[in-house]
């Protein structure tokens, strides 16, 4: 059961700048929310304490600036439901990060793999317009050692 007072007290001391039950507040739900999402969302303490830290915030200044004068739930509820979107907005920017590199690094690997070719192509065509240029015993002598691989004693005999 909601103590309405109670909560409607609370939101005015924070209003008004209560630092202690801002404090008091903070402790006294950050354990059961780290627990909360360890167990649902399967979170490192260090995205659960970053994942809470942010959600006390917009807590607090959504009190501070007025958009938060009452509430129909506990102050812990709220508190809950504003991390859980902040989770699952974590989650779709992890997702589609996950997602850039992947089709990042596709097509840097198709990218590689076809200047290795065009690099390759090239190349072939600078050595055959090269022992175009060259005359007979050498052209034979260089394409058996590199292109057919004889050794220069096989060439030699």
């Amino acid at each position: 059961m909601i103590d309405i007072p109670y909560l409607s007290m609370t939101l005015d001391q924070i209003k008004n700048g209560d630092r202690k039950i801002l404090k008091e507040l903070y402790a006294a739900h950050r354990d059961a929310f780290g627990t909360w999402a360890r167990k649902i969302y399967q979170l490192d303490d260090d995205m659960i304490s970053d994942i809470y830290q942010r959600a006390f915030t917009a807590l607090y200044f959504n009190i501070k600036s007025g958009k938060l004068d009452h509430l129909s739930s506990s102050i812990r509820t709220y508190l809950f439901a504003v991390a859980k979107n902040l989770i699952r907005e974590h989650f779709k920017t992890s997702s589609r990060i996950e997602s850039l590199d992947i089709e990042s690094k596709s097509v840097e690997q198709v990218d590689v793999s076809m200047l290795s070719r065009y690099e390759n192509d090239d190349r072939k065509a600078f050595v055959s317009k090269l022992l175009s240029k060259i005359g007979e015993p050498c052209k034979t002598v260089l394409q058996l050692y590199y292109f057919k691989q004889y050794s220069m004693e096989a060439i030699a005999n």
